[in-house]
């Protein structure tokens, strides 16, 4: 009987500990893993635009990393060129064949805040929906052709051409979407607001002793500074 009971005893015993692990175990697998993988997202907006427009050309991607299905810290490296001649003196008198362009690469960098929580912790591919911040910048080089200068002094005006290269930085509140539409490929929209610009100015000499201060409100990223400030990307996203 002794032996019986410690038999019984013993088999509780290892039991009791067997059925601890089990409960561990299924907690681990009901934990979000730290590290939820790599998002590559892929912009097709800017791409589309360029193929139906001679005055935008760029492309841009971004990279986010998923932590714990809810942060997502990102980067994002575009280029863009624009030809706004036809909307934008530079506060300046235009001559024939006036021409403004600039060109250059852009850079955001920030972190988004995943709103949407899954239920299912261990279910690998998940949507995600998200707010957060961009700190952006763009060294970017333009050129003015054609331009006109009246010197009023000397009841006269002449033409000039001047080139260089600049400097903006700007915010940008973000919101967006990630669905799962085929195991790691996602699809994804993001929409972004853009305040606080300032670009640096750069002055030219052009003749005749005058000096030119260009105010750029135009960058690559950006676009135009004193239109709207609402962006938008829709991307192809693969989860790595």
């Amino acid at each position: 009987m002794r032996k019986t009971f410690k038999c019984i005893l013993i088999s509780l015993l290892c039991l009791a500990g067997m059925s601890q692990a089990w409960a561990a175990e299924d907690a681990k697998q009901e934990k979000t893993p730290v590290y939820g993988g790599l998002f590559l997202d892929v912009d097709v907006v800017e791409p589309a635009v360029s193929l139906f427009s001679d005055e935008h050309k760029g492309a841009n991607a971004s990279v986010s990393v998923d932590l714990l299905h809810r942060f997502l810290p990102s980067v994002t490296v575009g280029y863009a060129s624009y030809d706004a001649s036809s909307d934008y003196s530079g506060y300046i008198p235009q001559g024939d064949g006036y021409e403004y362009k600039v060109d250059g690469p852009y850079f955001k960098v920030g972190v988004d805040f995943n709103m949407l929580q899954s239920k299912n912790k261990t279910k690998k591919y998940k949507p995600a929906g998200y707010v957060g911040f961009r700190f952006a910048f763009s060294p970017f080089d333009y050129e003015i052709k054609n331009a006109r200068y009246e010197q009023l002094s000397w009841n006269r005006e002449f033409g000039y051409s001047v080139s260089g290269s600049s400097f903006t930085r700007w915010w940008e509140f973000v919101g967006g979407i990630k669905v799962p539409v085929y195991k790691r490929l996602y699809l994804s929209l993001e929409g972004n607001y853009k305040l606080g610009v300032k670009t640096k100015h750069e002055s030219h000499s052009i003749g005749n002793g005058q000096q030119l201060s260009v105010n750029n409100t135009y960058a690559p990223g950006l676009g135009d500074s004193k239109g709207s400030g609402w962006g938008f990307r829709y991307m192809i996203s693969f989860l790595f």
